[in-house]
């Protein structure tokens, strides 16, 4: 307090020396500039200098404050992006949670706050917040260009990794509308199809995805196979109600190369052997194996109910001389040999699979042999081990 009368004093004071002074010296000043001159009291001038001087120092104290301003905007913008980074970085690193609410935080003075709010959506979906993923991709529609697809296709990938299969088609089918070859929009359909379990959908959109190379050639097979097993089978299902042209009309139009695959193949045996024509499917069958072996068609081999069991027999034994620790063709043999009446031989054969992979069918096949045998006990015994299995596996 003291402080602050002392210099409202001395203000006082040199007020008063100023204002005598000022009466007391009437000297001016002259400014002359070419033709111009500038004449004014003494005290004036030096009152205008005082106020230029003011006027200055204010200038430079508003063009401080104003890079002040925009360093403090520059480091805020700065400190936007680095959140943006370290929730990307999370997000790399499946830190979903971290990643969220660092995205979410960089997001309004992000360079790109599409991107920020569409990966936080990707985020949420991790965490199961389904309902806030919808609303991060409304936030995120607010910054996509005209037609861009990234919201659509953020929306459909989240919606098949939540098998909601249905709203992801729909979805899919808009942006195909939209965009007729968009590569990635082709491959989330082959999931979208392959969830609904639409073959037909899968096998017309084919002809594209090998024309534009979507999948690799060895994706592209496996794909093929499994549409036209797929096929053959819904249509075996059919035939069962009389309804067999369609699936024979279908085996004849496959590519040879589909034909022989071990998927289709399974499949199509299965529907021979339902109509009765046990002959066609061994035969299609043993050829099969001949050139692609493979331990699902062998297992289906063995179950064949051929009405001259001693043929497929006497094949499947050739092929044991070259695959003797095959457990799965012992199981074939054993069943063969079973409907053959060759008792002893059925049992070597499925007591030989047993004891180089301990299936539990191998256990049932062998409970059901020691039955026909009148050995209740060890059928007994083969029934409980190969329940023990079951429940192991």
């Amino acid at each position: 307090m003291r402080r602050v009368l002392f210099w409202f004093a001395l203000l006082l004071v040199t007020g008063a020396l100023l204002a005598w002074l000022m009466e007391q010296e009437t000297g001016y000043l002259l400014i002359a500039i070419g033709q111009t001159t500038i004449e004014m009291n003494l005290w004036a001038a030096l009152l205008v200098l005082l106020l230029v001087w003011g006027v200055v120092k204010a200038l430079v104290r508003v063009l401080r404050s104003l890079a002040f301003i925009k360093r403090w905007r520059a480091r805020r913008i700065n400190t936007r992006r680095q959140q943006t980074a370290r929730g990307l970085i999370h997000y790399m690193e499946g830190r979903w949670d971290k990643a969220r609410r660092d995205l979410l935080r960089g997001a309004g003075r992000s360079d790109m706050p599409l991107v920020n709010y569409l990966a936080a959506a990707n985020a949420a979906s991790e965490l199961g917040n389904i309902d806030e993923v919808q609303t991060l991709l409304l936030e995120a529609e607010k910054f996509a260009p005209v037609d861009s697809p990234a919201i659509g296709l953020t929306q459909a990938k989240l919606l098949l990794k939540a098998e909601r299969f249905e709203e992801a088609l729909a979805v899919l089918e808009r942006l195909r509308d939209q965009s007729p070859d968009h590569s990635y929009v082709l491959a989330l359909l082959v999931q979208a199809y392959k969830g609904l379990q639409d073959w037909k959908s899968l096998d017309r959109l084919l002809p594209q995805l090998r024309q534009q190379r979507i999948l690799n050639k060895r994706q592209l097979i496996e794909l093929e196979q499994h549409v036209y097993a797929n096929l053959l089978m819904a249509e075996a299902a059919r035939a069962g109600s009389g309804q067999s042209e369609a699936l024979q009309n279908l085996w004849r139009e496959l590519p040879s190369s589909v034909r022989q695959s071990p998927k289709v193949v399974l499949a199509y045996s299965h529907y021979l052997q339902a109509k009765g024509e046990s002959e066609k499917a061994e035969k299609l069958l043993s050829s099969t194996i001949n050139r692609y072996w493979d331990d699902q068609l062998v297992h289906r081999y063995g179950l064949l109910d051929h009405p001259d069991v001693s043929k497929p027999l006497v094949v499947a034994e050739a092929w044991l001389r070259e695959r003797p620790n095959n457990p799965v063709l012992l199981l074939a043999l054993g069943r063969l040999a079973q409907r053959a009446q060759l008792w002893g031989k059925a049992r070597d054969y499925l007591e030989s699979s047993l004891a180089i992979s301990a299936a539990p069918e191998t256990y049932a096949e062998l409970a059901r042999l020691m039955a026909q045998l009148g050995d209740s006990e060890r059928s007994a015994n083969y029934y409980q081990q190969g329940l023990i299995q079951s429940a192991q596996n």
